[in-house]
This record gives structure tokens, C-alpha cells and sequence, in this order.
């Protein structure tokens, strides 16, 4: 069983991908959920990464095999929940050499005028730094079945 995040092609990440949990066989046991893998343009630009390169600091999410575990330590303030949610985070650690840390599935506030989207009937997902982003909503399922299956298991990251 693992999560398999399916994103647009990079560079072309401004579109939404899908977060699914699958067994051996393929068959979805969770999902699909909405998912973005799209860096913030200001904070890759200050890192030193203008085209948004997956491998380097601050960049788009990179593709690969990670081993996912959730996390439930929060902060309840009101910019770490803007920017990761109330449900708990799932803490990605590469299974491939990558240069990057701290990558995690997580949630948070919707995109607004600040990060160049406007404001969306549709919710459209905020950009992170570089980790997947999926919706308040639901994040707390997918950390919830996560949970049920002993808090950790696979995470593929896929491009299509």
C-alpha cells in the first residue's frame, strides 16, 4: 500500500494533480484527492531557484520514493495553520539522495490576491515550498486512514 501523487508535468505545475492511496495491485483505497506540487515563485526566486527546479531549495515537489509518516504535532497559531492546516502533516523523508528537507503533505488556507491567484470560488490551493498541498477538508481524512494503517507506509510521487 502507498500514497501516489500523480502532478502535471514539470515545469507545468499550476495545475492540479491528485493524492491517492493504492494497494499492491493498484486498486484505490483512498481518494483521489485534489493535490499541488507547485513551489511559491517569490520564495524559490530568494532561494536562488527562478525556474522552480524540484531538486533544489524551494523548488516544485520532486518526484521519488519517500517513506511517509504522520505527524500530529501542531501549532496553533494563526500563520502555521495559514500554512499547514489544523489536521496533521505527513512528513516525507526521500528514499533518493536529495539536497531538500522538510518536505510534507500538508493543507492550509486557500489561495488569495497574495500569491498571484485571486480569490477562487473554487478553492484553488496556495503554493508551498516545495511540498504537496492538499485541502483542509481533505487532509483530515487522509491523515485519519493513514493513521488507521499504523501512521506510516509509502509515498510515490509521480509525474503524468
Amino acid at each position: 500500500m502507498r500514497i501516489l501523487i500523480t502532478l502535471p508535468p514539470w515545469p507545468k505545475r499550476q495545475t492540479l494533480g491528485t493524492l491517492q492511496i493504492v494497494d499492491d495491485h493498484g486498486e484505490v483505497l483512498f481518494g483521489p484527492i485534489d493535490c499541488l506540487g507547485l513551489a511559491d515563485s517569490d520564495a524559490a526566486e530568494k532561494a536562488n531557484n527562478e525556474t522552480r527546479d524540484p531538486m533544489k531549495r524551494m523548488g516544485d515537489t520532486p518526484v521519488g520514493l519517500y517513506d511517509a509518516r504522520v505527524t500530529l504535532v501542531m501549532s496553533m497559531t494563526r500563520a502555521f495553520r495559514r500554512s499547514y492546516g489544523t489536521f496533521g502533516r505527513i512528513v516525507l523523508t526521500p528514499k533518493f539522495r536529495l539536497d531538500r528537507e522538510g518536505l510534507q503533505i500538508h493543507s492550509g488556507d486557500p489561495a488569495d490576491e497574495g500569491h498571484g491567484y485571486g480569490p477562487d470560488p473554487k478553492r484553488q490551493l496556495r503554493p508551498t515550498n516545495g511540498c504537496p498541498r492538499t485541502r483542509n477538508e481533505d487532509q483530515q481524512s487522509l491523515v485519519n486512514f493513514v493513521q488507521k494503517q499504523g501512521g506510516k507506509m509509502l509515498c510515490q510521487v509521480i509525474e503524468k
